[in-house]
């Protein structure tokens, strides 16, 4: 299904929408939901991913996307190309909810949640949760490509994606390949648990590349075979950026860090990580 160039803004109303093939959405298209809450698109169909979101054109502006909610996206094919919830070719999302789509592939180094494959992607007030690979994948909730500029993740909640108990490689929460900024995030509750060779390090995000973090809270990430120097809650090279917050006694970067035992959050268990008044 294609969401046409041109089309400028396409409403979807409140509901849920189950879907059985790849929604693209168009240059020079935005597509919005009434409540990100209340507007789920919702995929019912194996292998195929829930949207593809286009860069822009010579005479169109990248696409983007709303106020959605994308999930149930559920690969299980052999191939490398498994889908992911949200593939970016560039463009932006604001104000989403990416949660529970898994990639089963053997090596399939795709977010399982939002696969950021094209320059000048941003991604802001969105909820990336509970999404995960189960077989060495990196980047359970968000993967950026390699070789690509531009990429911006502002305000966004990266939380209880992968898994102790499943082959989640590393980045549990986000996997950067190229640079990429790194704005008031919350990375919180992600975890790998695979125990073999360079597939388990950095439960809450894994650096292969220098990024920029800035007011961003690293917190109750896990990786009990993590052998790396920001274990449990990051890995790789490390960024540069100010007033980050790091929980766990894990290593610190950074200008003006801040550092506790654990963050304050409200129902952590529950899915909010929201921090307590006192935090």
């Amino acid at each position: 299904a294609a969401v046409e160039a041109g089309g400028g803004v396409v409403e979807l109303d409140e509901g849920v929408f189950p879907i059985n093939a790849r929604i693209d959405v168009k240059a020079g298209v935005t597509l919005s939901g009434k409540d990100r809450e209340k507007t789920v698109i919702k995929q019912t169909e194996k292998n195929v991913s829930g949207l593809s979101v286009a860069a822009a054109t010579a005479s169109l502006p990248a696409a983007a996307v709303e106020k959605l909610t994308i999930t149930g996206v559920n690969s299980n094919s052999s191939s490398s190309g498994n889908p992911s919830g949200v593939t970016m070719a560039g463009g932006s999302m604001s104000y989403c909810i990416v949660s529970n789509n898994t990639t089963y592939n053997l090596y399939a180094y795709y977010g399982s949640g939002i696969q950021v494959s094209g320059n000048g992607v941003r991604i802001d007030h969105t909820i990336i949760q509970r999404n995960r690979n189960t077989f060495r994948g990196k980047g359970g909730g968000l993967r950026v490509a390699k070789k690509l500029t531009g990429t911006v993740i502002d305000t966004c909640l990266i939380s209880d994606n992968g898994g102790l108990n499943v082959a989640q490689g590393s980045g549990a929460g986000i996997y950067c390949e190229s640079s990429t900024v790194l704005l008031n995030c919350t990375i919180a509750g992600n975890a790998v648990g695979f125990n073999g060779a360079n597939y388990c390090n950095g439960g809450g995000a894994y650096f292969d590349a220098k990024c920029y973090v800035t007011n961003c809270i690293f917190s109750g990430n896990q990786a009990p075979y993590d052998d790396k120097t920001g274990k449990p809650n990051w890995a790789g090279t490390t960024p540069v950026g100010a007033n980050n917050f790091f929980g766990d006694g894990c290593a610190t970067f950074g200008d003006s860090p801040q550092e506790a035992n654990a963050a304050g959050f409200r129902d952590a268990a529950n899915g909010d990580y929201s921090l307590t008044a006192v935090s």
